[in-house]
């Protein structure tokens, strides 16, 4: 598993490693000290490579399903490791700088394996997860700041993070050749990323606008699910629902 992390698939590949590379992992060594930052990213490397890989065996890919794809792919890259690192450094940043480092990764991770969908977004998701889990086992002030409540600016901004980041789903999927994800759906994104903003700033407009969206695409989810196989719907649905739920317990 460690050795898949010494190359990576394309210059795109190098590219993104190298940026994130700086963005997350030297911040951290100046915040969590390289020996810990160095076992951090080797840990959350094969977790990641060895969930993935489990989950695919459990799953029982069928022909022609989605995760049946991953069984003709493989994963190469550091940014699993990269990812749980990215979790561990969130849990040293103030609460409120904390809180949107772990919301921005969730959902970036989340709509790179809905809306791309291959077997390295899968292996980066399980990665970030492996991270996220040993650093709250491991480092106390994990477990301190997680009792601690955010602000009603705070759980806007965050909300708006939310509600933002899936209309970059679209644009990703115009980008990146070959996705094969579980979301099929083209979320209106220029309208949510206004609401988006209103949700920021306070505005009731936006949080109807945000929920009528949101019912709008789980609406045509729904119709677009009934027509594939049975074995996509629950992923199919699965951010609008998230975002509804959200937006109703914050409203």
């Amino acid at each position: 598993p460690l050795t898949a992390g010494l190359v990576t698939s394309g210059l795109a590949g190098y590219l993104a490693v190298t940026v994130l590379s700086l963005a997350i992992l030297v911040p951290a060594e100046h915040r969590m000290g390289a020996a810990r930052t160095f076992s951090t990213l080797l840990a959350s490397q094969a977790v990641g490579l060895l969930l993935a890989a489990g989950v695919i065996k459990l799953a029982d890919p069928d022909r022609g399903s989605w995760v049946y794809v991953f069984t003709r792919e493989t994963a190469a890259g550091v940014l699993p490791g990269v990812l749980g690192v990215g979790f561990a450094l969130s849990y040293t940043l103030v609460p409120r700088w904390r809180r949107r480092l772990q919301l921005l990764l969730t959902v970036a991770i989340t709509i790179g394996v809905m809306y791309v969908g291959h077997l390295e977004q899968v292996v980066q998701a399980c990665g970030a997860a492996g991270g996220l889990v040993i650093t709250a086992l491991t480092y106390d002030r994990a477990r301190q700041w997680a009792r601690m409540p955010a602000s009603q600016h705070e759980i806007r901004t965050l909300v708006g993070i939310l509600v933002a980041l899936p209309a970059l789903g679209d644009m990703l999927t115009a980008l990146v050749p070959n996705t094969h994800g579980p979301i099929l759906y083209a979320a209106p994104a220029l309208l949510m990323l206004v609401s988006a903003y209103g949700l920021r700033r306070g505005h009731r407009l936006a949080w109807w606008l945000a929920v009528a969206i949101n019912l709008t695409v789980l609406g045509v989810s729904i119709w677009v699910a009934y027509a594939l196989e049975a074995g996509t719907r629950s992923t199919t649905l699965l951010l609008p629902v998230v975002t509804l739920i959200v937006l109703m317990l914050t409203r």
